[in-house]
């Protein structure tokens, strides 16, 4: 079964398009920051589609689509440029917005995998832009995954500190994770986990769901 979403673009206002999506729950929608006609979702499918809003055929109107692998939990454009996922898993991926000129020969992804044991956390909030850049939130909440090959199971988990990490994201020919500048804030939180953060020049706000399971 599917259901069809109208949208309008914020700029575009005359134009509209109607968007058969299937019933997967969608965790992330986005307009282009420039180009107001491109519209990203992000389901627990492990789909990142790319619509252009203008053209009214659902086909046609699909106009790029990134399998992750995995149900994702956040989803964005980075800049004019790129496109991340994250999944529900902590694996994280960046991949080039595709060219209208289909000559053009794509970059490959940027395949991060499961960040958890490469950040030393126990779970990843989201990937935000701010004013300090790129910046990979990572939360601890009490527990940490102690081993290559463990579960997320409380079992299989040893005691960590209460901390939220903002890890730099550098694009280049290749995206990489900066942790030598990574910006730690101990005692971020409690039993709680984070579930968004936003900063601006000095304060760094985050919201926490307040019942505690591990992702």
């Amino acid at each position: 079964m599917s259901r069809v979403i109208t949208t309008t673009s914020p700029k575009y206002v005359t134009s509209q398009s109607c968007l058969t999506i299937t019933d997967n729950p969608y965790r992330q929608v986005q307009y282009h920051p420039t180009q107001a006609n491109l519209l990203l979702s992000g389901s627990t499918d492990g789909l990142v589609n790319i619509y252009d809003t203008t053209i009214s055929d659902e086909d046609d109107a699909l106009y790029q689509v990134i399998n992750h692998g995995s149900s994702i939990s956040h989803a964005s454009f980075l800049g004019g440029m790129d496109v991340v996922a994250l999944s529900h898993d902590e694996t994280l991926s960046v991949h080039r917005l595709a060219d209208p000129d289909e000559n053009t020969e794509e970059p490959s992804p940027t395949i991060f995998g499961d960040l958890r044991l490469k950040l030393e956390c126990e779970y990843i909030v989201e990937v935000l832009q701010s004013s300090k850049g790129v910046l990979v939130a990572a939360g601890s909440h009490g527990y940490i995954l102690p081993s290559p090959g463990g579960t997320p199971d409380n079992s299989n988990y040893e005691q960590s500190e209460h901390r939220l990490d903002l890890v730099p994201l550098n694009s280049g020919q290749q995206w990489s994770i900066d942790q030598e500048s990574t910006w730690r804030i101990d005692g971020a939180h409690g039993d709680e986990i984070i579930r968004s953060v936003c900063i601006d020049d000095t304060v760094c706000y985050h919201l926490n769901y307040n019942e505690r399971e591990p992702r």
